[in-house]
């Protein structure tokens, strides 16, 4: 039992840590759509640095999500399902937003 309530400690903070992953990388894929990056060369030049990590992210943060997930059980209040939801809302967006 005690094994338990530190393997969930673990897990929520992992959760936590991909949902905020997660939070960023919508964040950050938004803010590239909505705004022209390039205007100002400071942010064009962290906008080039970042967008490969943010690409990697973006698909491996669902997977991540989804195996964690799976441990729980597939409980509907899990942060895993949310980081999820968030994950593919921001791959259509990437996708769809010219």
């Amino acid at each position: 039992m005690k094994n338990d309530k530190k393997k969930n400690k673990k897990n929520t903070g992992i959760g936590k840590v991909l949902f905020s992953l997660g939070l960023l990388v919508l964040i950050f894929n938004s803010l590239s759509k909505l705004f022209n990056v390039y205007q100002v060369a400071w942010v064009g030049a962290i906008f080039e640095f970042l967008w490969l990590p943010i690409i990697l992210l973006l698909f491996i943060i669902p997977i991540l999500s989804f195996i964690y997930w799976a441990q729980q059980k597939f409980k509907p209040n899990s942060l895993y399902l949310f980081t999820m939801l968030i994950s593919i809302i921001s791959i259509i967006l990437m996708v769809f937003l010219k």
